[in-house]
Order: C-alpha cells, then structure tokens, then sequence
C-alpha cells in the first residue's frame, strides 16, 4: 500500500465527479459498451470523439468477427471538430492517426480528461501532464458517484480485466484506490 499511497495524490478528484467532458478513443468506448457501462457512463461524463474516432468505432462496431454492436452510438457519443493546427510534443509512432486527433481534441476543447486504454498514448499524457483515465478508473468514476454498487464494480471490473490487457500494476493501483476511497462509496 505504501507504493500505491504515493502514486494517490496525484488522482484528480475532479475527473471522478459527475459532469464534465472527456476525449475518448475507440478502444475504451468500445471496452466500456462491451462490459455494459457505456450508457452509465455517458450519463456520468460528456464522451466526446473525433470523426476520426467515430469512424473507427462503427467500422470495429460493425466488424463481423467483433459480435458486438452498440447500440445508440450516435447519442451516446458527441462528434467534435478540433485544430487541426495544435502542435504535439513528439509523439511515438505506436500512437494512431485516429488517437492522435484524441490529443487534439483535448488541447482543442481543453476536457477534463483523455479516456484510453492505449498504452502508448497513456505514457504521451502521463510525459506532457495530460489528464487521462482509463476504463477501470471510468469504472471507479460510476461507483465513487453511486452510479452503481459496489457489487456491480467488482464484477465488471474483472470482466473489463478480462476483456483487456491490464498490467499487474495498474489492477494493484485500482486495489489500492478503492481501499483509499472506500469511506466515499457504498
């Protein structure tokens, strides 16, 4: 605990309170809708994508080999332009076109936060002190405002460590913040 207790200060209560906007990529949309917590979560925070990122999702969304559709993606997602001017600090070549306008996006409309699971991109934030979740801290935004139980939490949070390639670290982080927050939660 002591390790995870100096990584703690450093979450923004403010990305885990009801309201507000984030950019999303395709990937955590796609991983939120597939666990069943896109529309609990849609109703938590604005989901705002590029046209870029809506486009890979109903390309993905309708992939044969996928078996997963969402349902509403047109209203539970809100289509934004961004600058398409805004200059990155390099950015590695791991990090899609498609993530890429996600950055933009952010500094564009200055959200809250980045919503992704994409390793590259999470490294690219954490660098350039970009606010940025991932799905299991969306997870945790749902339960710290009562969205769901926590009964709910555990199960869907171990179907999404399934579904996605969570490191040992980041599922201890995620141990540790409920153990931290518990007295906020039901």
């Amino acid at each position: 605990m002591k390790q995870a207790q100096n990584k703690l200060p450093t979450l923004n209560q403010k990305i885990l309170q009801e309201g507000g906007t984030v950019s999303a990529d395709a990937s955590s949309i796609l991983l939120l809708s597939k666990v069943g917590m896109l529309e609990h979560f849609a109703a938590l925070k604005r989901c705002l994508v590029t046209q870029e990122i809506l486009n890979e999702i109903k390309n993905l969304n309708y992939n044969v080999k996928s078996k997963h559709i969402i349902k509403n993606v047109d209203t539970l997602l809100e289509v934004k332009a961004y600058d398409t001017t805004v200059k990155l600090n390099t950015i590695s070549k791991k990090v899609s076109r498609a993530d890429t306008t996600v950055l933009k996006l952010h500094l564009t409309i200055n959200t809250q936060c980045i919503l992704t699971d994409d390793g590259t991109l999470c490294s690219y934030c954490k660098t350039n002190v970009i606010p940025y979740i991932n799905t299991p801290m969306a997870l945790f935004a749902l339960l710290y405002n009562n969205r769901i139980s926590l009964e709910k939490y555990s199960t869907v949070l171990e179907r999404t460590y399934r579904r996605g390639r969570y490191s040992k670290g980041v599922r201890d982080y995620m141990t540790d913040i409920l153990d931290e927050y518990r007295h906020y939660v039901r």
